[in-house]
């Protein structure tokens, strides 16, 4: 019995150690000073294992630097040899309940493309008690954290108590051509091809149509005027919602193409009819998969719909030349619909802070949520059954 007590006691330091060792170090950045501390293991980090424009510290950079740094954090998990395991970008910030401010943390983001995610090559479930525990003490006061706009599949969605806790919300659409163009294309209904290939034949009495795809950084900069020529030529520039016509806007997009640039991501898709740039992609190239940010065209060739002439002949491009097999329009933009895009949903969560008020809250919220969108179906089916009654 002795020994096996002793034996007992031995073991359990050792085991203690075991634990200690799997559990990540965290550790604060605050601001933009923070951020730049972090950014350069960041920027290997999701070299290594990013999958999205979302991964990398370029996108947040970007939004710091034009929307200054108030309440802003980066959440940095490390292993016991100190490389990243993960980075949460968070920010702290208030919510109205009744006329009441609210603390909360939430997704950091710049509110320009309605998706977010976080890098992580674990799930961050299983680090959650830890992370808590740690925020509680580092962290200005909050009742919850909102995790708003995630990506399914995202890792975001690894810090959700179960998809089932996951509010779809909207869609983010892509069209994938994994067997290349010709096979790609081939799926659609000849009345489909028949108008597309119309306006190109049609389009093309007036000059050659081309495809121009810049990547060089030394290129990027006079792509990039082109882009904001193009986008300011129509209404956007009449009423003043052009890049080119917001300094702060303009700025934001400078700076992903210079920090995605010089990673050798970015990517301007000039359509050109003769000498000139007729529509223009702003693009992030990621892997396998091509992400628009930005898309203009002149509305002077409005009739021949010079968004889907520069996607057709992407399409092609990257088939041949690339190894991008998916493009992404990262947001559910409805005039993608007639191309039948596939989907993938994006959704809010929200996550308690380990303590029996923010459980409360959490699940208070959720039943607030559920209680709202069945109230709004139920007016929803009364409307038609009114409609019907009427006619």
């Amino acid at each position: 019995m002795g020994n096996s007590m002793t034996s007992i006691h031995r073991t359990w330091p050792a085991m203690r150690q075991i634990v200690s060792d799997m559990s990540p170090t965290l550790t604060l950045h605050r601001g933009l000073a923070g951020f730049e501390s972090l950014r350069e293991d960041w920027e290997a980090f999701a070299f290594r294992y990013g999958s999205h424009f979302l991964h990398f510290p370029a996108w947040y950079g970007a939004a710091l630097e034009n929307t200054g740094d108030v309440g802003v954090y980066f959440l940095a998990l490390r292993d016991h040899a100190s490389e990243l395991v993960a980075v949460l970008p968070l920010q702290h910030c208030h919510i109205a309940f009744k006329g009441i401010p609210i603390p909360i943390l939430q997704m950091y983001d710049s509110n320009e493309m309605g998706v977010n995610d976080v890098l992580a090559r674990e799930p961050l479930r299983q680090h959650w008690t830890s992370i808590c525990n740690y925020l509680r003490l580092e962290m200005p006061y909050f009742l919850f954290v909102r995790w708003q706009c995630t990506l399914d599949h995202g890792w975001a969605r690894t810090a959700a108590p179960s998809q089932d806790s996951v509010r779809h919300t909207h869609d983010s659409k892509s069209l994938s051509f994994p067997r290349g163009a010709e096979a790609f294309f081939e799926s659609y209904s000849s009345k489909f091809k028949t108008g597309l290939l119309k306006k190109i034949r049609k389009i093309s009495e007036l000059g050659d149509l081309r495809l121009e795809v810049v990547s060089n950084t030394p290129e990027l900069s006079a792509a990039f005027e082109r882009l904001l020529d193009i986008e300011d030529s129509g209404w956007k520039g009449q009423n003043g919602s052009s890049i080119r016509r917001q300094s702060g806007r303009q700025n934001y997009y400078r700076y992903l193409l210079e920090h995605y640039g010089r990673l050798g991501l970015c990517r301007i898709i000039l359509l050109f009819l003769g000498e000139t740039a007729i529509a223009a992609q702003f693009c992030i190239e990621i892997g396998a998969c091509l992400y628009i940010l930005k898309i203009g065209f002149r509305d002077a060739y409005g009739e021949f719909s010079p968004g889907s002439l520069l996607l057709y002949k992407s399409v092609y491009y990257h088939s041949e030349h690339t190894p991008v097999r998916t493009i992404s329009f990262v947001t559910g933009s409805g005039w993608i619909d007639r191309w039948h895009p596939s989907t993938a949903q994006v959704g809010i969560f929200y996550t308690d802070r380990g303590t029996m008020l923010s459980r409360f809250a959490v699940r208070l919220l959720g039943w607030g949520v559920r209680w709202r969108e069945q109230h709004k179906v139920d007016a929803t089916v009364d409307g038609r059954a009114a409609g019907r009654a009427g006619a």
